[in-house]
């Protein structure tokens, strides 16, 4: 296996960007947590695609993605399940989020389990080359 230089640190930084933006965050998911959630998933993803990896480092960087996609996919089932967009946002900023932590946990745990299976898929195909 190739090795490349990871840069640990970033995959670090962006998982502790997005536990800040999760949970410092009150009331719904806004429009603003789908910008903050694509641009770390952006920034992972241009410094990891086609780099060769183990499996913890496949891990890493599915938790990560399914971290940074509870931003993304929370946005979605907020905008889903609000009655009323009030002056450009998702609900009052006051008002509880419609998003569930059981939701929350079902992202996480189905992004990461889908970019761990595409990952390793193309880890395979990485080595065979």
């Amino acid at each position: 296996m190739p090795k490349y230089q990871h840069d640990s640190a970033a995959l670090a930084g962006a998982a502790l960007a997005v536990a800040i933006a999760i949970y410092t965050q009150t009331g719904p998911f806004q429009f603003s947590s789908l910008i903050v959630g694509v641009t770390i998933l952006f920034l992972v993803y241009g410094y990891e695609i086609d780099r060769t990896r183990s499996r913890m480092q496949s891990l890493a960087l599915s938790c990560i993605s399914g971290l940074a996609s509870i931003l993304v996919f929370g946005t979605i089932v907020e905008l889903i399940r609000t009655d009323k967009i009030i002056n450009g946002h998702l609900g009052a900023m006051n008002t509880p989020s419609n998003v569930t932590e059981i939701d929350v946990v079902l992202i996480w745990i189905i992004v990461a389990g889908v970019v761990f299976w595409v990952d390793r898929r193309n880890q395979a195909r990485l080595l065979k080359v």
